[in-house]
């Protein structure tokens, strides 16, 4: 079910799914170094980065980025690579993702409350 809510919210593309998943373990990483993130620094990433990370082509992941960038969620710095836009409050990703994030909780309330009955009994 939550693979496919996935395949839905990325329309059949999941490898934009892993692309942005790749930008935001960087963003994550980034973070957790203390660096700020209103600027790009260490959250950006090459594109020929991601392809080696992905182990996939360089126009596969640019033609990835190119439609992630189309959906306003992600930007390229010239000199630094690709980023997620907005901060960790707010972007236009993370926004877009609020309806899924609510199906997300749903079913995972209901997965503990199956585990917590299976353990009770």
């Amino acid at each position: 079910e939550h693979l496919v809510d996935l395949v839905d919210t990325f329309e059949g593309d999941l490898t934009q799914m892993l692309v942005l998943a790749v930008l935001g373990q960087r963003r994550l990483e980034s973070q957790f170094d203390g660096h700020d993130e209103s600027q790009c620094g260490k959250a950006c990433m090459s594109a020929s980065r991601i392809a080696d990370v992905l182990h996939l082509p360089r126009q596969t992941v640019n033609r990835k980025l190119a439609a992630l960038k189309a959906r306003g969620w992600i930007e390229n710095h010239p000199k630094k690579g690709w980023y997620i836009v907005g901060d960790a409050s707010h972007s236009p990703a993370k926004a877009a993702f609020s309806d899924f994030e609510d199906r997300f909780n749903k079913r995972l309330a209901r997965l503990y409350i199956q585990l917590r009955q299976e353990l009770q009994a």
